[in-house]
């Protein structure tokens, strides 16, 4: 189950396509704000076109075949709160994954214990928190996507 929408910024034919309703309403309001945090003020365009971009590198960092999705697999994922945050939950969504949240004040043995526990076979991560996520990614085999990489 893909995730985005026929006419909707970054919707289009590939596996993030149109089944979230959410995706959907939040194309319909376009040039509106849909979020304001500490990086800026970001319209559901921007919204829709980072989540898309991201959950484009999701899928290719799970070597996807075209047209499939991560099938409910667990994406545990961890950012600050903000723009990063909410584009790295719509993301796995749209990607047709399972978010699964970290908290920013785990010490590395709860984030392992967390994401061992959720069975997460990737981590998406903002870049602040790589260097504290991929000793952990490494040593359970889970592949590490950072959003920053996505969205260049």
């Amino acid at each position: 189950m893909g995730v985005g929408a026929a006419g909707v910024a970054g919707g289009g034919g590939d596996a993030v396509t149109a089944d979230l309703a959410l995706v959907a309403r939040a194309g319909r309001h376009g040039p509106r704000t849909a979020i304001v945090a500490r990086e800026g003020t970001f319209s559901y365009h921007d919204l829709l076109d980072a989540s898309h971009r991201v959950a484009s590198s999701l899928l290719a960092a799970t070597g996807a075949a075209d047209g499939a999705d991560l099938a409910e697999a667990r994406v545990a994922y961890l950012g600050p709160p903000g723009w990063h945050y909410v584009v790295s939950q719509w993301a796995i969504w749209r990607a047709g994954g399972i978010a699964v949240p970290l908290a920013v004040s785990h010490p590395p043995p709860e984030l392992d214990y967390a994401v061992v526990d959720a069975q997460a076979g990737t981590i998406l991560t903002h870049p602040e928190f790589r260097e504290r996520l991929e000793p952990i990614a490494r040593a359970r085999g889970a592949r590490l996507v950072v959003t920053s990489d996505a969205l260049r």
